[in-house]
């Protein structure tokens, strides 16, 4: 069974540069490891109480897209949901395996749309008690695009399991969003429209967007556009980029999960 979104799994070009980076929004190490013959690095850092995972390979494949590459759950019958995926329509794209890291099994597939969905099986938990008092104060949500709504909805609820939250349309328009979560974590699905970036972002709470711009600006961060009313209607919101140009939203509005 399904029962967890863990991460965003991201391929970074330089990962010095981006521990860096990712130190100045107050993140926490949970894990470091070096897989041996490749010297491939994969750490997963925690943002309040969600997580991401940079994949550094000192010899990238040729054609290697740095940013974003997948969105990873954990389960507890992993050849079962693979099958299972494989069933509602997901291709095989890495049949199970033993991880590189040597902590348990893991496989990918792909969604109808291209969206790379991991699996993992393991009996490690690398996250720790969600720290008080950082400039984050939540992990908002994982943002996925995706080609029919209607289809993702019933996959994510369905198939994966996760439970709806409320939707949030822009104001006067038709729904073109909607969010789903498993416990604390929470995945926003939206409408493709111009934009095919499959993992556009993922989004992080803070207690006053414009005070949280200042405090990353001290500390060398600066946002790609001036804070802006969001266009749910709610708070306001802003977005970084990291050195691999992952697009990171920084929101002050209420915890979606309330």
């Amino acid at each position: 069974m399904i029962y967890e979104l863990n991460h965003f799994g991201i391929f970074v070009q330089d990962i010095e540069a981006s521990l860096d980076f990712y130190r100045k929004l107050d993140t926490k190490i949970v894990f470091h490891h070096t897989i041996e013959g490749p010297q491939v690095q994969v750490v997963y850092l925690q943002l309040a109480g969600g997580m991401i995972e940079l994949i550094f390979n000192p010899r990238p494949r040729e054609g290697t897209q740095f940013g974003i590459d997948h969105l990873a759950f954990m389960t507890d019958d992993l050849e079962g949901d693979y099958q299972r995926l494989i069933d509602a329509g997901c291709a095989a794209d890495e049949a199970p395996k033993r991880a590189g890291t040597g902590n348990g099994t893991l496989a990918f597939l792909r969604r109808p749309d291209g969206g790379r969905l991991e699996l993992l099986e393991r009996d490690v938990d690398f996250r720790v008690p969600e720290p008080a008092g950082g400039l984050v104060q939540g992990f908002d949500h994982y943002a996925y695009r995706v080609d029919d709504l209607d289809e993702a909805e019933e996959f994510f609820a369905k198939t994966i399991g996760m439970a709806p939250l409320q939707d949030m349309p822009t104001a006067g328009a038709k729904a073109t969003r909607s969010f789903y979560n498993f416990g604390y974590d929470v995945l926003g699905l939206r409408s493709t429209g111009e934009d095919t970036d499959r993992f556009p972002h993922f989004a992080l709470r803070v207690d006053d967007v414009d005070q949280a711009l200042e405090v990353l600006a001290e500390r060398g961060v600066e946002s790609i556009a001036p804070s802006a009313p969001s266009k749910s209607g709610i708070g306001r919101n802003a977005f970084l980029t990291d050195p691999d140009g992952v697009r990171i939203e920084l929101l002050d509005r209420p915890d979606l999960r309330s």
